[in-house]
């Protein structure tokens, strides 16, 4: 996935979407007519807002980027607050309000002060960290792990099982209980497109935004091949049938590797033919082929089951060679705990570890999967290169890794408790190495069913 050059959430940058060209990451907020003495392109502008004042006989906020593109002609209103602006933005840009600040006359505007007609008023966009998660209680929902505020909310329309972020281009791609994987517009909040034809559950999307395309699997083994500019079906794959299935696509050689709890097997998107086959039912964390390598090489994890109390012949990694003949090439790591993710040309991963533990209620006993904290590995040498936390907290639903720093930093979130505590997002730096906790309060909870978490990087 992309991220924008600013630094933004995707649905707060306008710039980031295809065809807008703004790299100051901000946008202008103008009012007509406009009269700049010292300024000839401003005052060749001031005929056309005018012109566009004309039309209607009414006064107009005119919204556009600092590269000139226009956003959205607004009424004027007089005696108008800042904040009251501030939601007319939100509405056509998708901009939360409390993510802008408005400039007019060098003067930051507090949300009671008046906006005049005067002078020109500049939005900018404050750089916020951000990450969107999805559940059974079919929202998708904005988070800003600075503060833990949930910042906006799109309402879909099924249990939503699985969720794909196109942080460069806006979109968001979701799957569910409805058999129909939908793309949605992050700024306006609008389904774009409804891909239809799967016959079960849709539990895994591994998209390609740079080449509009989408690969999507639902619980009945039905792979499809998605155009995303047409939304049409390319191509579709049946493989086997399983409740727990994941994908992982190598987009250079057109392979696609598909995973259950019996085995993992590769097959061309292309063809459908099936390539090679692995007899390992762990849990598939990434697919990686090398342009010039006549191998590919694949990771799995083999998680902690809580039902047992030893842990320690349990809950390793897995190093797999593809090829004709394909081995599992090492084994390594104990006491992992559901997620990893990878980083194939610094030969790194980054693994939750963990432990069972027993809970008491009134109603009795059960035991549970918590974390005590991240390890970075090496995958050349695999060796252990640092752990990062000593605590105690339930096990994480997801894992994003930022691998741009010499060090990673990473998110992991979790549910805080029992049922009804809000979730709860940690950040982990390998560099500082340091772990501090994000809560997320408002309207997100256990209740909430989260299933998927991508965080921006």
């Amino acid at each position: 996935m992309g991220a924008c050059s600013s630094g933004c959430l995707a649905f707060l940058d306008i710039s980031s979407k295809k065809g807008w060209a703004d790299p100051e990451g901000s946008s202008a907020l103008m009012y007509a007519p406009l009269k700049h003495a010292n300024c000839s392109k401003a005052s060749s502008s001031s005929s056309t807002l005018a012109d566009r004042q004309s039309e209607d006989g009414k006064a107009q906020v005119i919204v556009t980027s600092l590269a000139g593109g226009l956003i959205a002609s607004l009424p004027f209103r007089a005696n108008e607050m800042a904040v009251e602006l501030k939601s007319r933005i939100e509405k056509v840009d998708g901009t939360s309000a409390k993510s802008q600040k408005l400039i007019q006359g060098r003067r930051l505007l507090a949300d009671s002060d008046e906006v005049h007609i005067r002078e020109p008023v500049t939005l900018v966009r404050m750089q916020r960290r951000m990450a969107i998660s999805a559940g059974s209680d079919r929202a998708i929902r904005f988070h800003d792990l600075e503060t833990g505020e949930q910042l906006k909310v799109i309402r879909g329309t099924t249990h939503i099982s699985c969720l794909a972020v196109d942080w460069q281009y806006l979109r968001c791609f979701s799957g569910g209980a409805d058999m129909a994987v939908r793309v949605w517009d992050l700024r306006s909040g609008q389904c774009l497109h409804m891909l239809t034809g799967h016959t079960g559950w849709v539990c895994a999307l591994y998209p390609d935004p740079e080449n509009e395309r989408l690969v999507s699997i639902c619980q009945e083994g039905l792979l499809k091949l998605w155009g995303l500019s047409d939304g049409i079906e390319q191509s579709s794959i049946q493989t086997p049938k399983s409740k727990d299935m994941q994908v992982s696509v190598n987009w250079a050689h057109m392979l696609v590797m598909v995973a259950n709890d019996v085995c993992a097997t590769v097959y061309k998107l292309s063809s459908g033919m099936s390539q090679y086959s692995l007899s390992t039912a762990a849990t598939l964390i990434d697919f990686h082929w090398p342009t010039d390598s006549v191998t590919g090489r694949a990771l799995f994890l083999v998680p902690l089951d809580f039902s047992i109390n030893d842990i320690e012949s349990q809950g390793a990694m897995q190093l797999w060679n593809v090829s004709d003949s394909c081995s599992m090439e090492h084994e390594f790591g104990r006491g992992c705990a559901w997620v990893a993710c990878v980083n194939w040309e610094r030969e790194r991963v980054v693994v939750a570890v963990g432990r069972p533990t027993r809970y008491w209620w009134s109603a009795g006993t059960f035991r549970k999967l918590q974390a005590v904290g991240l390890q970075l590995w090496s995958l050349s040498s695999l060796q252990l290169l640092q752990t990062l936390g000593n605590g105690l907290f339930d096990a994480p639903r997801s894992l994003n890794v930022d691998w741009e720093m010499s060090k990673p930093s990473a998110m992991t979130c979790h549910e805080d408790g029992l049922l009804g505590d809000p979730i709860r997002f940690m950040h982990w730096d390998f560099e500082a190495e340091t772990a501090r906790i994000v809560k997320v309060g408002a309207g997100v909870s256990a209740l909430n069913g989260v299933v998927a978490v991508v965080v921006k990087p």
